[in-house]
């Protein structure tokens, strides 16, 4: 009885193990096309374009910029919404805007969540040259 249990227990274990593999990988959401962050007087001037490469319509969308220092230090962080409120699978979004210049930013890095605080994978976060 036991030699039953444990070839059930065996057979079982692999039949889970395949039909895990063969589950289908998400990769990255959303995908930092491009960015350009110019320092101008005390303020940076960002520009940059986000795009789903995702399956799913993306909403509500928070971007977090973390301005990094020298040695990769977070000198200073800031929220703002994307401004659109829906992004298709295969579309962009993009995002223009001007804040104060935190002093020792060398750089720029992204995350993205929704406003729910549900995370949302990015690829190419960062960091971004500061020109």
């Amino acid at each position: 009885m036991k030699w039953w249990l444990l070839a059930f227990i065996t057979l079982a274990s692999l039949f889970l193990c395949a039909a895990q593999d063969q589950r289908k990988q998400k990769g990255a959401l959303l995908n930092v096309v491009e960015c350009k962050a110019v320092r101008h007087e005390d303020s940076i001037l960002l520009d940059a374009k986000l795009r789903n490469d995702g399956e799913d319509t993306i909403k509500n969308v928070v971007l977090t910029i973390y301005f990094v220092g020298p040695g990769k230090k977070v000198v200073a962080t800031r929220k703002t919404d994307i401004d659109a409120t829906d992004i298709e699978p295969g579309g962009e979004a993009e995002i223009s805007l001007e804040t104060p210049f935190p002093a020792r930013t060398i750089a720029l890095r992204f995350e993205t969540r929704t406003r729910m605080e549900r995370w949302i994978d990015l690829k190419n976060d960062g960091p971004f040259p500061i020109e």
